[in-house]
C-alpha cells in the first residue's frame, strides 16, 4: 500500500468527505517523496534491513553510501556489484589503484595527501604511460570520498627529487647510458632508492647538469 493510501485511511472516510475530492491529489503530491523510502524500510527489520546489503531491496541505493555506482541489472547483480567494490571504497589505496588502472608500462603514480589542507590531494602520472589522462582522471574522481578536492597533472618526466630517489647504484645508472637531458625525461624506475647527497654537496646543479652519468662518475671519484 502506498504512503498515500495509508495516509487517507488514517484520516477515515469522514474526514475524506469534509475535504472533498481535491484531498487525494494533495495528499498524493505531499507523500510522493515517501514511497521510495518506505520500500527501502518495509522489511522485517526497518531501517536495519534497509542498510544491511544482504537485505536491503535497494542495493545501489546502499552501494551509493560507499560511493560505488552499481551497474544496471538486477537486485541481485548490483548485490554482488557493491560487495566486490565496497571494501576499502574512498581510501588512497583505493584510488591509486584504480588510476593506475587506467595507466601503461611500469603504471608510476605520484599520489601527495593533505595539499594545503587535510581535504584535498595532488595525483600525477608521466605522460609516456597515460594514454587516456581523461580515462585517469574519471578513475580517480569515481573513486575519491566525498568532501574531498583533488588535481591531477601528467607530466613529460621525473623532476630532480625523482632522480635523487631513483636506481639502485651509481653503476645502474650508469649502465643505462643516459645523459643528464635523457634522464629527466625517463619515467623513474619504482624499484630500489639510493641517495647522491656526497655529489650534489661538492658541485652544484648548474655543474652537474653539463656532464654525462660517466663524467660524473670520474667527478665524484
Amino acid at each position: 500500500m502506498a504512503v498515500a493510501d495509508r495516509v487517507l485511511a488514517a484520516l477515515g472516510p469522514g474526514f475524506a468527505d469534509r475535504a472533498g475530492p481535491l484531498l487525494r491529489p494533495l495528499v498524493e503530491a505531499l507523500t510522493s517523496g515517501l514511497d521510495e523510502v518506505d520500500v527501502l524500510v518495509s522489511g522485517q527489520d526497518g531501517w536495519a534491513s534497509a542498510f544491511d546489503l544482504a537485505t536491503t531491496p535497494a542495493p545501489a541505493w546502499l552501494g551509493q553510501l560507499a560511493g560505488v555506482q552499481a551497474p544496471p541489472g538486477t537486485a541481485e547483480e548490483q548485490r554482488d556489484a557493491v560487495a566486490a567494490r565496497g571494501p576499502g571504497r574512498g581510501t588512497r589505496a583505493a584510488i591509486v589503484a584504480a588510476a593506475r588502472s587506467t595507466l601503461t608500462g611500469t603504471r608510476v603514480l605520484l599520489f601527495t595527501e593533505r595539499v594545503g589542507s587535510a581535504y584535498h590531494f595532488r595525483v600525477a602520472s608521466y605522460a609516456a604511460e597515460t594514454a587516456d589522462p581523461a580515462a585517469t582522471l574519471a578513475a580517480i574522481q569515481a573513486s575519491k570520498p566525498a568532501g574531498l578536492t583533488f588535481e591531477y597533472t601528467t607530466l613529460a618526466g621525473q623532476s630532480w627529487n625523482d632522480v635523487r630517489l631513483t636506481g639502485a647504484t651509481w653503476g645502474d645508472i650508469l649502465r643505462q647510458g643516459l645523459t643528464w637531458r635523457e634522464l629527466l625525461v625517463t619515467v623513474p624506475d619504482p624499484g630500489a632508492y639510493t641517495t647522491w647527497e656526497s655529489l650534489a654537496a661538492a658541485h652544484t646543479w648548474a655543474d652537474l647538469t653539463q656532464h654525462t652519468w660517466q663524467q660524473l662518475l670520474t667527478l665524484e671519484d
